[in-house]
């Protein structure tokens, strides 16, 4: 059974989570986006238009700092 991206974030970081963050001040003029950052560090390590979208960044993220 292949496991999801956020099960594959979440095997090496642990702590790893999705924050929701809008961008904009105007209601329906406001953008949705996804951080997933390693625990409370600052720094995230993928974005994404949806929750999905931004695990599976992390795991490309991933997967290229591994193979460097």
């Amino acid at each position: 059974m292949d496991m999801t991206a956020k099960e594959f974030v979440k095997e090496r970081y642990p702590n790893a989570r999705a924050e929701r963050q809008v961008k904009g001040m105007i209601k329906g003029m406001q953008e949705v986006y996804y951080l997933i950052r390693d625990g409370r560090n600052t720094m995230y390590m993928a974005s994404g238009k949806s929750e999905s979208n931004a695990w599976v960044n992390a795991k490309k993220y991933i997967l290229e700092r591994e193979q460097q």
